[in-house]
């Protein structure tokens, strides 16, 4: 694994978190707003 194999799995894993975080904030507002 090189250095720019490391990076891209680190940057693909950032982009996971931050998907999950959104998506928890996007549901919570869909339901507070039922």
């Amino acid at each position: 694994m090189n250095h720019e194999d490391i990076s891209s799995v680190l940057h693909l894993g950032f982009i996971n978190e931050t998907e999950l975080e959104f998506q928890k904030l996007f549901k919570k507002e869909i339901e507070e707003k039922r």
